[in-house]
């Protein structure tokens, strides 16, 4: 028959010990752990937004390209793709309501218009 758990009580003297000793080591384990992020604090040194410039450096070889759209949902589609490609980079893409420029190297250029066009995009 099985005993109780209800009814059981620790050996005298061994379990106060272990219970002071894990009540000690709570909050201590790992001790090489940071702190957990905390709201007032981020997990960076310099904010993002101070990492990213406003307006970065134009391309040695690059080209701009501008296109018309439908709607602002279809340019920014149409960029979206041609950044997830790998053409160009989001910092260089601009969508203002429909109208989309983007500034690629000169030896993406003829990709980025094949993928802006069957987007549905007229060069502007």
């Amino acid at each position: 028959m099985a005993a109780d758990p209800t009814t059981m009580h620790p050996a005298s003297g061994s379990g106060n010990g272990q219970e002071k000793e894990q009540e000690a080591l709570k909050d201590t384990f790992p001790a090489s752990d940071p702190v957990g992020n905390e709201g007032g604090r981020g997990s960076r040194a310099v904010p993002a937004s101070e990492m990213q410039d406003e307006d970065p450096a134009p391309l040695a070889d690059g080209k701009t390209v501008s296109y018309t759209f439908d709607s602002q949902e279809k340019a920014k589609l149409a960029g979206e793709g041609v950044v997830r490609a790998g053409l160009a980079e989001r910092s260089r893409l601009t969508v203002d309501g429909s109208s989309l420029r983007l500034e690629v190297a000169s030896n993406a250029a003829e990709d980025a218009d094949r993928m802006l066009q069957q987007a549905g995009g007229r060069a502007s």
